[in-house]
């Protein structure tokens, strides 16, 4: 009967260890931890490669200055909330999930992160504005106007967009291997019209209101006055 009964728990620990994530990089030379490289990784919407695991509870989405993402299962049983952020290193921060496959479908927005391809930065709250049809009228020494959205490659009337004085430039960042696009501000100062490519991942950053419209005219600019 005691021999029943161990059998019965150590099956139910089994059962709530037991979890599922997406677990992959998508930079091969970027991840010490051996996740198998994918080039999709970084996709908003990533619905690739996957591991279970009987000895973890949470899945994980790291983000990395350099714009690799990586995602996987986090080394611990215990701690920490579901949706929290932890933020110890000046080059990446990461947050957990607790339920299987969680760890696809956003990017930490809640952590307000400063790495690509997150994009919501802020050091208060930001004023989202209402798009109209009407132009938006700034005064000297106002905050900076960004559009901001994910997986959105073409720009009208009802895109979002964000609003706060911390913002250096208006970015925009695609993802090569799927296209998808993610536009927003970053405290990041960059030289208006520069772009940079990391791997499969393409940024453009620019500083006047609502200049993340149209990110391969940017890297053209860029082309052309590099020649």
């Amino acid at each position: 009967m005691w021999l029943i009964q161990i059998l019965l728990v150590t099956a139910c620990l089994q059962e709530v260890l037991s979890i599922t994530c997406y677990n992959c990089t998508s930079d091969e030379f970027f991840d010490d931890d051996g996740r198998p490289f994918d080039p999709d990784c970084g996709s908003l919407q990533y619905d690739g490669l996957t591991a279970e695991s009987s000895h973890y509870t949470y899945c994980i989405t790291v983000l990395w200055e350099s714009g690799a993402v990586i995602r996987g299962f986090f080394h611990e049983t215990s701690g920490f909330e579901d949706g929290e952020c932890r933020d110890n290193d000046p080059h990446w921060g990461e947050c957990f999930c607790t339920h299987d496959r969680c760890n696809t479908g956003n990017y930490c927005e809640q952590c307000d992160y400063i790495w690509p391809p997150i994009t919501n930065i802020t050091t208060a709250a930001p004023t989202t504005l209402a798009s109209t049809n009407e132009p938006i009228t700034t005064t000297e020494g106002s905050s900076l106007i960004c559009y901001h959205c994910v997986d959105c490659s073409s720009i009208d009337d009802s895109t979002p967009v964000i609003q706060d004085p911390a913002f250096s430039s208006c970015v925009s960042t695609v993802f090569l291997t799927s296209t998808e696009v993610v536009r927003g501000g970053t405290r990041e100062l960059r030289p208006d019209g520069e772009c940079e490519q990391y791997n499969s991942i393409l940024s453009c950053w620019c500083s006047t209101d609502f200049c993340n419209d149209e990110i391969f005219g940017q890297l053209n600019k860029a082309s052309l006055d590099d020649n």
